[in-house]
């Protein structure tokens, strides 16, 4: 026995579906880069590609090519500009990143990225640490950063 839904139940799933799709990350190239990312100046890094820089945001990428290892420097999940960073130039959702992070920590297969409190720590650790990558606001003037683009 079929149940007859009302007509408008099909119209919400269409209106529903709507909505994803506006909510979805911007994959062209018109949506501005709010965040630069930058790596330790010994790194012979001077461009990577976005889905380069998912797979190393995402845990998924961990040596350079030159075989050093990667740190990743994350700001909290609740900072602004870390939301925003993920949405516009990794075009991720901030929580599929965190579920990625979860997944390598609890199965026991990887770590997750090392968090600082703020843009300027994250800059002193990246100068600081071979091998290490994060982000910073463009509009960032600081002499110690090494700006990578984003192919």
């Amino acid at each position: 026995m079929k149940v007859a839904l009302h007509p408008y139940f099909r119209y919400l799933k269409w209106l529903l579906a709507l909505f994803t799709l506006a909510m979805q990350p911007s994959l062209t190239l018109a949506s501005a880069q709010t965040s630069s990312l930058i790596v330790n100046p010994q790194l012979n890094v001077a461009s990577i590609s976005r889905n380069k820089a998912r797979s190393i945001f995402s845990m998924r990428l961990r040596e350079w090519p030159d075989g050093t290892p990667i740190v990743v420097y994350v700001l909290p999940d609740q900072a602004q500009q870390h939301r925003d960073f993920v949405r516009k130039t990794l075009a991720m959702f901030p929580h599929q990143l965190r579920r990625h992070w979860d997944r390598y920590v609890y199965t026991g297969i990887g770590q997750a990225p090392i968090e600082v409190a703020n843009s300027n720590e994250m800059i002193e650790r990246v100068n600081n640490t071979v091998g290490a990558i994060g982000y910073t606001e463009e509009e960032s003037t600081d002499a110690k950063i090494r700006t990578i683009q984003l192919d």
